[in-house]
């Protein structure tokens, strides 16, 4: 029985380290109080040889979280929900304002610029992360303010 323990205990040691996903200059992006979304971005480094599949973001600070894409098609911004994003193998993907991006919805309480939120970034059971993810002042959009208010969905979104 001890055996079976050490080896089901070993055994969850490795595919802990099979996940070596990385996430660096995360932050959310500031909103009026009372806002129902914000965006938040960061970048992902694989170090690992196997691609990772991001398929969940998850925070208590937040109702739901998903990941978006914004693209400007004819002259028009858009945005898509992505249902997973890939981190290839040995390389980095980024989230940030006017592209990818996460959308946080129904924040569950004040966040001020300066404060910290955790998210969880999930690609399978055995490749769960968590980060640190600062909120920041609001910068200048790339898209114009027209082109914030058209993006092809139902949804309404905070810059991206």
């Amino acid at each position: 029985m001890l055996r079976k323990s050490f080896l089901i205990w070993l055994a969850g040691l490795s595919s802990a380290h099979a996940c070596e996903l990385q996430v660096e200059k995360a932050w959310i992006r500031s909103s009026p109080p009372g806002a129902m979304m914000m965006a938040g971005y960061a970048t992902l480094t694989n170090k690992g040889a196997q691609p990772i599949t991001l398929t969940a973001v998850r925070s208590s600070a937040f109702k739901s979280i998903e990941m978006h894409e914004s693209t400007i098609e004819d002259g028009v911004a858009k945005m898509r929900e992505l249902p997973s994003v890939v981190v290839p193998a040995k390389a980095e993907i980024a989230f940030v304002p006017g592209g990818r991006h996460l959308m946080l919805m129904g924040a569950q309480g004040a966040l001020p610029v300066g404060k910290r939120v955790v998210l969880e970034l999930n690609a399978g059971p055995d490749c769960t992360v968590q980060s640190e993810f600062e909120v920041r002042a609001a910068a200048p959009s790339p898209l114009s303010h027209s082109e914030q208010h058209n993006h092809g969905d139902q949804h309404s979104h905070p810059q991206d």
